[in-house]
């Protein structure tokens, strides 16, 4: 384990502009890469960062719109994530490793999309509680109010309405609130439309890539859907935790590390609920 965490920033110039990444360990290991949701940031992920074993190179991104990367006005589609994700790709790729991505939420999304797209570049895919609205399908359970209103409370300073969004959750307020300090409006608003608008199922049918879907006590995947997922691509595999929320990984990083380490190493049993 990693006794002492030693991370180092690192910004990843593109076409479109600067990607902050966090990393930890020997680049010339099995890298994983995490990816956050919609009003996040890279630095979500440190507890477990700090709770992995060396033999893994780790990479957490700040995706556009938050933390310390790139801001555009614009641009909050899969499509627009998807090329930002092929330059860090193109930062991973090895003769020796494929990356193994880690991805919440809306990450979750376009993480799925980009491996039907390039299956051959992934190692493995593990998506932490994903937004499975789109087309056709039941709509995105969390109003858009959930989120921008903290957004604006902590823009306001008003610490206590920012908190109050926050009381029933086992997590870091002030890593909430430097995430959402951090975070554009637009970003936020034009994710969301995407989560309503854009395709999850079509994708998800089509992924070869050995995938863990992890489910959380959420709203955003019922029971009847979780069987549906498990129907659409038996390939995947399927686990919910009951005993943990939403933003697992922030509220118990012991069990989100055992569970990621568990799948990597082959110890999960198939479509478990």
């Amino acid at each position: 384990m990693f006794n002492s965490l030693l991370v180092k920033e690192e910004n990843l110039s593109t076409y479109n502009g600067e990607i902050h990444l966090l990393t930890v360990g020997d680049p010339e290991v099995q890298p994983i890469l995490f990816l956050h949701g919609i009003t996040e940031c890279a630095k979500a992920f440190l507890p477990v960062m700090e709770r992995m074993p060396q033999e893994y190179y780790l990479v957490a991104a700040d995706l556009r719109g938050r933390g310390e990367s790139f801001k555009p006005s614009a641009g909050y589609q899969m499509d627009d994530y998807i090329e930002d994700l092929t330059a860090i790709f193109n930062k991973l790729i090895s003769p020796h490793y494929k990356p193994i991505v880690v991805a919440h939420s809306m990450s979750a999304r376009f993480a799925t999309k980009f491996a039907t797209q390039f299956p051959s570049l992934i190692e493995r895919l593990i998506l932490v509680d994903p937004p499975i609205s789109g087309p056709g399908r039941r709509a995105f359970p969390v109003p858009i109010s959930r989120f921008l209103e903290p957004k604006k409370a902590i823009e306001e300073n008003d610490e206590l309405r920012f908190e109050q969004y926050y009381d029933a959750n086992k997590i870091d307020i002030s890593l909430k609130k430097y995430e959402m300090q951090h975070c554009l409006v637009e970003a936020i608003e034009e994710s969301y439309q995407s989560i309503a608008n854009e395709n999850f199922h079509f994708y998800f049918a089509q992924l070869s890539v050995p995938t863990l879907l992890l489910a959380a006590n959420s709203p955003l995947i019922t029971d009847k859907e979780y069987e549906e997922l498990s129907k659409i691509n038996p390939k995947v595999q399927l686990k919910r935790r009951r005993e943990v929320g939403h933003e697992m990984f922030k509220e118990n990083p012991d069990l989100f590390t055992d569970e990621i380490l568990s799948y990597i190493r082959g110890e999960q049993s198939e479509n478990q609920s």
